[in-house]
Formats: C-alpha cells, sequence, structure tokens
C-alpha cells in the first residue's frame, strides 16, 4: 500500500496514494477544498495513551535524570562548569526539552500508525513550502526546523520497518542577505527609536517623581515594554533604585532622564573552553557515559538518540560555548554597573541564559522571575520552565502559585503579586459603559509542530477540525456577534481557519488582532479552550467566561475550587459544541467567578529584596 504524509500539496498529483495523511492545517484546508480524502495522525492513536499517568511522569522523572546526567558530562569536561557548578545543560531546560520531546512523540505516534497499517510498503512525505532541508544546528531553533527532525524520525522507522520512504521537498531556497553591515537608513531609524524612547519612558516610568535621595543598590530587567515588568521598573525608579534594562547589546540606565547607554559587546576567550566542549561533543557524538542509559530510559521508541545525539552534539559545540563565553562578559559588566539582582520574564535564550548564569553562579547575584503567564493546569514541565536557573519566582496569582508550591523541582523560592490583574480590572472598571453584546473567542497558540509530553495540548491538526466546527456553530447563532481573535504570529492559522472563514463567509463572525488586554472591555462573554493567559485576564475583569478543554486536561483542584463553573471539560467534538451553545445561551452571570487578588507594594518589596541576603528572601516574597 502507497501512504503520502502531506504538510501540503506542492507535488501532491505526481504521487497517487492509497491512503493520504494531512500533517497540518494547511493541508488539511487545501485536501478539503480540492475534494481529496485524507485522514489524521490522530486517528491512529489516543492522545490519553501519549499523556496518561503514570506513564507520563515515568519519562518526566528519566528526563530529569537524563539532564542531570549531561550537566556532569559538561562539569567533567569544562573546568569554569566544574569550578562554579554550572547545571549548563538544565537551564537550557526547555529548548532541549521541546527536542526531545518533538522527536520522541512523532516517533512513538508514527510507530502507532505504522502498526495499524502492516500493509504500508512505500511512504512519500511532501515537506510543502517553508521546510528546512537540513535539521537546525541549534535546539534554541528547533521550531523552525520540525519538518526535517520529523522527515528524520520516519525515515529512521522506515528504515527498520523495511518501507520505501521518500521525501518531496518544495521548499524554495530564499535569497540570502548579502550585506555585511546594517544600511544607513537601517542606522539612522534605530537612531530615531531611541530619542522617542527619551520621550516614552520618561511618562511611562513617572521619572519626574523618582527619589533622588540615593541607592546603593542596582538592578537590570532583561525585558521590558509589558505591563507585568514595567511595573516594577516603575516603582524601582520612585524609590530610588538604580534601574538598568537591556537593549541588544547594551544596558540603558533609566534613572538617566537621557537614558545613559553602556555597551555589551564581544566573547571572553577563555582559554581552553573550546577544546574542552569539542571533547563534550565528542563524548556525546560516541554515546558514551551515564547519559546514554539515561537517555535509554527517557526514550519513547528506539531510534530517539540516533537523531538527537547529533542535535547536543552541536549544542556542545556552538551554544555552549557561546552561552559561556559570554555569560564571562555579562560577569564583568555586572560587576563595573554594581548589578544587585537580575529580573527577567523566562531564560529561553542563550543571552539571556548566559546573563543569569553569570549573575547567579559566577556574581552570586540574586536573580528573579515574574512569571510569564498564568495557567489553571497541573503537570511537571511548567514547575521547571519558569524557575530554573532563578532564585525567586513571583507567579501572577493564587492559582499559579499553588501549582508551584506543589510541583516544584527546584530551589526557588516563591511569591505571588496581582498587579498586573488588578491593573487590568482597574482600566475595566473605569472604562465601564454599557454591557457589550459581542462574544470573543480565543483560540490556544500553538508551537507549530513542536510537542512537549508533560505540558497539555491538543493535536494539531486534529485542533483544526475541531476550530472549523466551532465556527460552524458560531456561523449559525445568527443573533450574536462572534470575535476571533487571531494572533498575528501564528502563520498557521492564517494558513488555514482563516481561509476556512473566508470560504465561510458568516456575517456574524469577525477577526481581530489586537492585543486581547485592549480590547477586552469590548466583550461581555469570551470563550476560550485553554486555561491560560486570556481565560484569567478574563476572570480578572469579571467577564463571563468559558473555558472547553479536553477531560485530560488535568486541572489544578484550586482552579477548580474558584472557578469550575467557567471549565467544561469534554470527551468528543460534539460534547464542546454543546457546552458552547449553552453557554451563550445562559444567563451571562452564570459564569462569572472572583479571582482574588493581592495588591503588594513592589517598591517596599524591592527594597526589602535588595537588601534582604540572598538566602533569606522567603520572607519577603
Amino acid at each position: 500500500m502507497n501512504c503520502v504524509l502531506a504538510y501540503g500539496l506542492e507535488g501532491f498529483q505526481s504521487y497517487p496514494a492509497d491512503m493520504v495523511i494531512s500533517l497540518s492545517p494547511e493541508a488539511s484546508f487545501d485536501f478539503e477544498r480540492q475534494g481529496v480524502p485524507y485522514r489524521l495522525m490522530s486517528d491512529f492513536y489516543r492522545e490519553t495513551d501519549l499523556f496518561g499517568q503514570p506513564h507520563s511522569k515515568a519519562y518526566f522523572d528519566s528526563q530529569m535524570e537524563f539532564m542531570a546526567g549531561m550537566d556532569a558530562l559538561f562539569q567533567r569536561h569544562s573546568r569554569i562548569c566544574r569550578e562554579f557548578g554550572i547545571p549548563l545543560f538544565s537551564i537550557s531546560f526547555l529548548k532541549a526539552k521541546y527536542a526531545m520531546d518533538t522527536v520522541n512523540v512523532n516517533g512513538w505516534i508514527a510507530q502507532r500508525f505504522f502498526d495499524a497499517n502492516p500493509n504500508i510498503n512505500s511512504l512519500t512525505l511532501l515537506m510543502g513550502h517553508g521546510a528546512a532541508g537540513e535539521i537546525s544546528p541549534s535546539i534554541f531553533a528547533f521550531r523552525a526546523s520540525q519538518k526535517a527532525v520529523h522527515a528524520e524520525v520516519l525515515k529512521g522507522i522506515c528504515k527498520r520497518r523495511q518501507i520505501q520512504f521518500k521525501i518531496i521537498d518544495a521548499a524554495a531556497k530564499q535569497p540570502s542577505d548579502s550585506s555585511a553591515s546594517p544600511s544607513l537608513r537601517r542606522q539612522a531609524e534605530e537612531m530615531a527609536k531611541d530619542w522617542l524612547k527619551i520621550p516614552y519612558y520618561y511618562l511611562s516610568y513617572r521619572k519626574l517623581f523618582q527619589s533622588h535621595a540615593g541607592s546603593s543598590q542596582s538592578l537590570l530587567f532583561l525585558h521590558h515594554g509589558a505591563y507585568e515588568i514595567d511595573h516594577f521598573i516603575r516603582q524601582a525608579v520612585s524609590n530610588g533604585i538604580r534601574v538598568f534594562v537591556k537593549e541588544g547589546h547594551r544596558i540603558v540606565l533609566e534613572n538617566s532622564i537621557l537614558r545613559t547607554a553602556y555597551a555589551v559587546d564581544g566573547e571572553e576567550q577563555s582559554g581552553g573552553l573550546r577544546e574542552e566542549l569539542i571533547r563534550c561533543a565528542e563524548e556525546i557524538r560516541q554515546g558514551e557515559g551515564l547519559w546514554v542509559s539515561e537517555l535509554n530510559a527517557a526514550c519513547l521508541w528506539e531510534g530517539s538518540a540516533d537523531v538527537l545525539r547529533p542535535l547536543f552534539a552541536r549544542y556542545a559545540e556552538n551554544e555552549a560555548f557561546h552561552i559561556l563565553s559570554t555569560a564571562q562578559v555579562w560577569k564583568r559588566c555586572l560587576v563595573e554597573n554594581r548589578i544587585d539582582a537580575i529580573l527577567a520574564r523566562g531564560n529561553t535564550d542563550p543571552e539571556s541564559l548566559a546573563i543569569l548564569i553569570a549573575a547567579k553562579y559566577l556574581h552570586s547575584k540574586k536573580t528573579i522571575c515574574i512569571q510569564h503567564a498564568p495557567s489553571a493546569l497541573e503537570g511537571e514541565a511548567m514547575s521547571v520552565y519558569d524557575s530554573v536557573g532563578f532564585d525567586y519566582l513571583l507567579a501572577r496569582d493564587p492559582v499559579t502559585h499553588t501549582y508551584f508550591k506543589g510541583w516544584g523541582r527546584n530551589e526557588s523560592q516563591l511569591g505571588w503579586s496581582g498587579h498586573y490583574f488588578n491593573h487590568l480590572r482597574e482600566k475595566s472598571r473605569k472604562q465601564a459603559g454599557p454591557r457589550p453584546v459581542k462574544i470573543a473567542y480565543l483560540p490556544k497558540k500553538f508551537h507549530e509542530g513542536v510537542r512537549c509530553l508533560n505540558e497539555y495540548s491538543y493535536p494539531f491538526t486534529w485542533y483544526y477540525e475541531w476550530q472549523k466546527r466551532i465556527m460552524d456553530l458560531f456561523a449559525s447563532l445568527k443573533s450574536h456577534t462572534f470575535v476571533y481573535k487571531h494572533v498575528s504570529v501564528q502563520d498557521w492559522a492564517a494558513r488555514s481557519i482563516l481561509r476556512y472563514l473566508q470560504t465561510l463567509n458568516a456575517s456574524n463572525i469577525e477577526i481581530v488582532e489586537d492585543p486581547f488586554s485592549k480590547i477586552l472591555d469590548q466583550f461581555d462573554r469570551v470563550i476560550t479552550d485553554f486555561p491560560s493567559g486570556a481565560f484569567f485576564e478574563s476572570l480578572a475583569c469579571r467577564k463571563s467566561v468559558l473555558c472547553v478543554h479536553s477531560r485530560y486536561f488535568e486541572i489544578n483542584p484550586e482552579a477548580t475550587r474558584l472557578f469550575g463553573q467557567c471549565l467544561a471539560p469534554f470527551d468528543t467534538i460534539e460534547e464542546s459544541l454543546a457546552a458552547i451553545e449553552t453557554f451563550v445561551g445562559s444567563d451571562p452571570d452564570r459564569y462569572r467567578a472572583e479571582l482574588p487578588l493581592k495588591e503588594m507594594g513592589l517598591g517596599q518589596l524591592l527594597s526589602k529584596a535588595m537588601l534582604a541576603p540572598k538566602q533569606s528572601l522567603a520572607g519577603v516574597f
């Protein structure tokens, strides 16, 4: 039997097949438009088998042991990792886990697909446009290369099962930029932006009211521009704390009216570091040492190491060298500018990791994470990737705080502040007018093609089929106006569900791209399919909100206690549609719940935090 797996339809007519499998929402839309029958990989396995406990718990435990083994490997080869106790691989937890899980989950699913279809003797993979020819040499760019990774997985399984395998890559090579330096126009634009930032941040951070009493304490913010971070900056400035923000390869002093900038450039060429990491990479390629047995224990299919070993070896040679050498440059910057603490929203890019390593391990300074998003879900993964590398973690709400207290796997001290949600609530109160009549729908955000086993999600192509059914329901409820909230970076939606909405041509469905927090007051009812950011924002503003979610999602008991009436688990698409229709036709007050918030004196909190010893900040939070 001949089978075609397709990310896109380019070349499809040249490869007739007995079975067609769509691997992307875009391919599903095109197949349907051309009248081609297709199936999904999720037809051949149950998502509950993939996420089910204790299976996923055992996988996660083995994975953490594997990462600890990799940390030991780097410390055995690298003097700086050994001397300062740097857990180099674990601190890259999220990106490393995404790479491992995408390979393992794709392999696990593919094996179930072939087990269910033993007559397949020929498999053709249509890569579509936008495919990468080779697996990216960086786990930090893994999303862009997930198609190529999937191709490697399928090729390995087909070889083991003696199935003929062919890849059709229709991706056109993009012309490279041959310019060696930014154009004069680009430089002028950047200079203009810098001047415009001076009055903007002068007003935003209320520098007119800053304390000039002087402070020996200094903070460096790795991220800024969003309220949840800028509120901290404003409070710190007003309390006389010296505040730096990172902008590219420089830091900017916000206490200065003209935003004085200090360059941070270059890499510290630590003697022998490159050679040490090359030896480490060679050991990874050869598959020697503790890490191999732990990797095998973590695998969901036997070919995982063949794909991951070269990827992690390149991490040792390239990213590890860049992170460690850059960390030494940033240590010098922290010392010269007397930085006492680092505040950030996360640590998922190499430079942020380098700065955190410089602060926490090379310079023994405090590192504080302001949690990037709330969640009503349980699960192991979030307990690590929002806190690894940080001394302190400040959650946004009591529900997420309860989660971290129950799941924490590290030594981060915990606290929470409702300042962001209090801000939204107060803004909503001030703008209150006649009750809006539009109903917002906020779909889940996807990292296209990337899977994380211990982080709940939906099968990607199945999710598109579900969204079509939801849009059909909205179109049938003509007495109501629905607004589909599209996020511009979700390219898959633009290539699939937005095209479907065009063909649906429903007069009562609108599409918007504005940030939800800025348009929240246009709605009284909100529907979402994932209990995260938008769900909590709606609760904070006391909107009538319904979150439909798959029943295999494990919900935080505190979330169920506080707003269980707003959560609608389902087993089938029909069940989810019935819940939505009931919500739309009911008294909106039935679906309002109270998100308890407390306002912390952040300026006072920061002042205490800066003065407290590094080991005794638990009382501050």
